[in-house]
């Protein structure tokens, strides 16, 4: 628990241990009302549980409080002023009459509540749009009003201080707040639905926008200017805007008349605080609070009396499940009938509170169980803006009455006005950009895009702008919005316009000696197309381009199509030369079977053929083995696409065939002379060579010619001496070669 706030009343010489809380309090609320020129009177109003009244006496200081109300422009101190009281001790209990005298506030065991009523004048320095009237909680000579500790929505409540202010912008001219033509009701069942209204009544008939907001605690030091507050801390889950333990899906709460609409579910005493802030011309003018404790009971005798509007007695307008009626501006007239009924069969008497100018509101059956509600209202002549009226229904229970206000709003829209605009040309082939602009109404609004019977886009609005594109042509769009039944439309011509956008295709690449063919120039369909020399001489037709001369040939095009013209656009052909395609091939002579590899040169891809011989692909590149005479060709493109050729003739093929035989070798792994073997110029089909020892045991062997000796035999060297060898083979010439002979092995 914190500490007592102690406020030193100097005024007062009051020591600090001598200060009350004001726990007492179901709930109170801080106005000002213009008087004249820069003046203005300030209340604020208190609700008294009078079943405190005979253990605290804080209660009897209410008869006596002289409550301390700061005044700022903006944060800047400006007045401190001492209220008076006006109004002290009135009974506003929740009792049936005959049960007056048995409430707590007279001695008896039935609910009590008593008003107290403090005011005074104070004059402003001037216009501002900020002036602040703030009451800190301090109720001077002896009291501060601090909260009940039984409510059960916030964290340690009899520690907190009340706090309330109310705001002036006095810039355009003198305000009042609103006047609350309802007490707040702090009596409710439990499982019953319940209906709670403030009753927010303007003078100056500004705009109202109501809001539930956080309860503030006040941490006043003095009593000069002193103080900080901050919000209170609500019990999860509660919070400022769902402050209320109630039946799931029955809380609900309307901006537009300050409707709040529960069914509790528990027993609490629930802290709510209410804001009306006031709009003139779309200009915040001033603002202002009501605290209030919602007390629900378990233990009612009775429920409390509902009201319903009549099914098919609506007219002239639309309804949300809030009882808020639309209705366009100009629209002639809207009525519809209200039934009243007490559950418990108790006599019910309504008032009508608020009641709008020039409407008729009758009350038939007044104070029965049964009263009806008709309203009439001719509203072809009221401008645009939220119009409330409040039905208080109180019925005749005893010992406890119950009481419920109703908001009825009618809700005069100005229909919609639209605009578009045309952002860009459509150069007669293309759609065009199109703006839609948007006012008024109600969001979000539905746009409906037409041409003729078809409908083309629907759109949901949000922003009051949506782009879209159009073809030329006549367009309808109609504009809704929700619960309006006066859907306005606008009607759209988007015309041709422009210069048509560049062609397709304007630059083309031949090659040297192409088949002259004339270009193929792409234009837009059904457009009217005009060719021009590069000097501007006008063509009979689509130029042909001279393939036989490398280089760039220019002409330029105009096309027309509709009102639209396209700009002077070049058309530039480009004669490229041919790829000088090169093969080169292994350098020298050629033997009869050889591996010749081919190389080329100068372009991509490129694609090898030969007739007589074929042709192999390996990691070496593209080769062949010769058996006859050939020609090898080679063809391939540039980037840019033109094609070019080179061969290649092998036609000198030497019948080579010729062996010679080494008589030594030194196999010391010099890498001179290590092996042994036969030396050919030339190529075989077949080849067998074998070398022995002087024993007569064959020491090496082997088919291909190129495979030499290296002096080993099963992996050891060979002693040193003479060795005998035998060679058999058969060249692709046609020759068979045999020869035997002796070699020297030494190292």
């Amino acid at each position: 628990m914190k500490q007592l706030k102690c406020i030193l009343l100097s005024l007062f010489l009051l020591l600090c241990n001598t200060l009350t809380y004001a726990s007492h309090i179901f709930g109170g609320e801080l106005l000002y009302t213009y008087v004249s020129g820069n003046t203005y009177r300030v209340t604020f109003t208190v609700y008294g549980d009078c079943s405190v009244k005979a253990t605290s006496p804080a209660f009897d200081s209410l008869y006596s409080n002289t409550p301390l109300i700061h005044v700022y422009n903006d944060q800047t101190p400006f007045k401190d002023i001492i209220l008076q009281p006006t109004v002290i001790g009135l009974e506003v209990s929740p009792v049936c009459p005959g049960q007056l005298g048995q409430t707590s506030c007279n001695g008896g065991t039935l609910p009590g509540v008593m008003k107290f009523v403090y005011s005074s004048t104070v004059t402003l320095s001037g216009p501002s749009t900020n002036w602040r009237f703030i009451m800190t909680g301090v109720l001077p000579p002896n009291s501060l009003a601090g909260r009940s500790q039984n409510i059960t929505n916030v964290v340690d409540p009899g520690n907190t201080i009340i706090y309330l202010e109310a705001t002036l912008n006095n810039v355009g001219g003198p305000n009042s707040s609103p006047q609350y033509s309802t007490i707040p009701t702090p009596y409710y069942c439990i499982n019953v639905p319940e209906s709670y209204n403030q009753g927010a009544v303007d003078p100056d008939n500004d705009s109202l926008v109501f809001s539930l907001v956080p309860a503030v605690d006040s941490e006043a030091t003095g009593f000069g200017n002193g103080f900080t507050s901050a919000p209170v801390q609500y019990i999860a889950p509660y919070t400022a805007t769902a402050p209320l333990a109630a039946a799931p899906g029955s809380f609900s709460f309307n901006p537009l008349n300050g409707q709040l609409n529960f069914t509790p579910n528990q027993v609490q005493k629930a802290l709510v605080v209410n804001q009306v802030s006031e709009y003139r011309n779309g200009i915040l003018v001033g603002t202002s609070k009501r605290e209030l404790a919602f007390i629900v009971s378990d233990n009612c005798s009775a429920n409390p009396p509902v009201a319903n509007i009549v099914t098919g007695s609506i007219n002239g307008g639309t309804i949300d499940s809030n009882n808020v009626f639309y209705v366009c501006e100009g629209a002639p007239s809207i009525g519809f009938n209200v039934k009243t009924s007490s559950p418990s069969n108790d006599t019910v008497t309504v008032t009508i509170n608020n009641a709008l100018p020039n409407a008729t509101i009758t009350v038939f059956n007044n104070n029965t169980d049964s009263p009806l509600i008709n309203f009439a209202w001719n509203t072809s002549a009221i401008k645009a803006g939220v119009y409330n009226f409040y039905a208080t229904l109180k019925d005749h229970h005893c010992p406890i009455s119950s009481t419920q206000t109703y908001a009825y709003t009618i809700y005069v829209v100005k229909p919609n006005t639209d605009t578009a605009e045309q952002l860009s040309a459509t150069g007669c082939v293309h759609t065009a950009n199109i703006a839609y602009y948007f006012n008024y109404g109600l969001l979000p609004r539905t746009v409906t895009v037409s041409k003729g019977s078809d409908v083309l886009h629907t759109f949901t609005d949000t922003t009051g702008h949506i782009l879209d594109s159009l073809r030329a042509g006549k367009y309808t769009i109609e504009v809704s919005s929700p619960h309006l039944n006066c859907p306005t439309y606008y009607f759209l011509t988007v015309v041709d316009s422009g210069a048509l956008p560049a062609p397709y295709h304007y630059s083309f690449s031949n090659c040297l000696n192409d088949k002259p063919d004339t270009i193929r120039f792409l234009p837009f369909v059904g457009a009217h197309v005009v060719w021009h020399s590069i000097d501007g001489s006008i063509l009979p037709g689509s130029p042909t381009p001279d393939n036989s001369v490398p280089g760039q040939q220019k002409w330029y095009v105009i096309q027309t199509y509709n009102v639209c013209v396209s700009y002077a656009d070049t058309v530039t052909v480009t004669v490229n030369n041919l790829p000088n395609i090169k093969i080169t091939t292994n350098p020298g002579p050629v033997c009869l079977g050889d591996k010749v590899y081919f190389t080329a040169s100068g372009g991509e891809d490129y694609k090898w053929t030969s007739t007589a011989n074929k042709l192999f692909t390996d990691t070496g590149g593209v080769y062949t083995n010769v058996l006859l005479q050939d020609i090898y060709k080679v063809v391939a493109h540039d980037t840019n696409g033109c094609i070019n050729s080179d061969s290649l003739s092998l036609d000198s093929i030497e019948n080579c065939c010729r062996f010679s035989y080494p008589n030594t070798f030194t196999p010391n792994q010099d890498n001179i002379n290590d092996k042994y073997h036969v030396v050919l110029y030339g190529n075989t089909d077949a080849f067998e060579m074998a070398i022995y020892n002087r024993w007569g045991q064959r020491v090496f062997h082997t088919f291909n010619p190129y495979e030499g000796w290296d002096g080993n035999y099963a992996g050891q060297p060979c002693e040193l001496g003479s060795y005998y060898f035998f060679v058999r083979s058969h060249c692709l010439t046609g020759h068979n070669e045999m020869h035997k002979g002796q070699i020297l092995l030494y190292r």
